[in-house]
């Protein structure tokens, strides 16, 4: 289903011997006037522009897939290259200052499978062009079409040169304008999004850990995230068991410190947290991470993603609640809140 037909209307009105001014519209779009120089004679008609509904482009990354189709209803064979073209998602209306007012927000420009195409008179032909997502700009587009049709606008420009012997810049012109279309929700949730295979990864926003007091649990977190990356599942447990060490050292070195049953120095974190509920929490928790994360340090135990996923995403919450709760940055305790 096509998105509607942009008509690039070329009026050539005679100025001087080696002058012609052309004015190109886009009924659907927006007026350019434009004048150049040219050397080829007269060049009289139009350039259509039609772009189909995207479809989605199997792909390692979430793509979709659009098809331009331009037609020359010009006197000369041409040219059509410079493509360059930026899809821009609109937000629902709101009122300002007692108007309906629409903001766009750009999402990527459409990346062409071919630098150029070649028209004859009166030719038409095809040309594709890809947009790739990712999974943040999914939940961004999800967050702006607020559960309705996905709106957006097509917007961008190109360049026409006549089919001549020795083409020059100066033979050439740039052609702009703009097209607004929409996905269907129904399309969108029950189509792209499952291709997309967007609902089997969920963003989780991971606060940084930067405190020149916590430097060193930066440092083995920065380590373990790395380690992730790399597939070193086992060096991520030994990480996340340097940085419950650490995290434990801050918080005895900062007075909040007891002795447990055996003798043993341990952060006392009823004490930290002014909660009795806080530090039963603490207490219970943190020697059970532990105990997970020292398998990182045994030779013979198999640690896969789910182990490495497990430990250091409680690990960060850990270090990153320590943190701020801690007295030194501004910290509140629970009775507080």
């Amino acid at each position: 289903m096509s998105l509607g037909v942009a008509q690039i209307q070329i009026d050539t009105v005679r100025k001087h011997h080696d002058r012609q001014a052309f004015l190109l519209t886009y009924p659907c779009a927006r007026y350019l006037g434009v004048k150049v120089p040219t050397g080829y004679g007269v060049l009289g008609g139009r350039i259509e522009l039609d772009v189909d509904e995207p479809k989605v482009l199997l792909s390692a990354s979430p793509t979709m897939r659009f098809r331009f189709t331009f037609a020359n209803r010009t006197q000369d064979s041409l040219y059509i290259l410079g493509m360059t073209f930026v899809v821009r998602i609109i937000h629902q209306p709101r009122e300002v200052f007692g108007s309906l007012r629409e903001d766009e927000e750009d999402i990527g420009y459409l990346t062409f499978t071919s630098p150029f195409l070649e028209l004859g008179r009166d030719q038409t032909g095809p040309i594709e062009a890809d947009l790739v997502l990712n999974h943040s700009i999914l939940s961004r587009i999800e967050e702006i079409r607020a559960n309705g049709d996905v709106r957006y606008r097509i917007a961008g420009k190109f360049i026409s040169i006549p089919v001549k012997e020795a083409p020059t810049p100066q033979m050439s012109v740039t052609q702009d304008g703009w097209f607004e279309a929409k996905v269907y929700k129904s399309q969108w949730v029950e189509h792209f999004l499952p291709s997309f295979r967007f609902r089997d990864t969920y963003l989780l926003e991971i606060p940084r850990i930067d405190s020149q007091d916590f430097g060193k649990v930066s440092e083995y977190l920065n380590k373990a995230w790395k380690h992730k990356a790399m597939g070193d599942y086992g060096d991520v447990l030994t990480d996340c068991r340097n940085v419950l060490q650490e995290t434990a050292n801050i918080v005895k070195n900062s007075g909040f410190e007891k002795r447990n049953e055996e003798g043993d120095s341990v952060p006392d974190w009823k004490k930290f947290f002014d909660s009795e509920h806080m530090g039963e929490i603490f207490d219970t928790v943190n020697p059970k991470i532990w105990w997970f994360t020292s398998a990182g340090a045994h030779a013979g135990r198999a640690i896969n993603r789910e182990d490495a996923d497990y430990a250091l995403l409680i690990t960060h919450a850990i270090a990153n609640m320590v943190l701020k709760k801690h007295p030194q940055h501004g910290g509140s305790s629970e009775k507080e809140i």
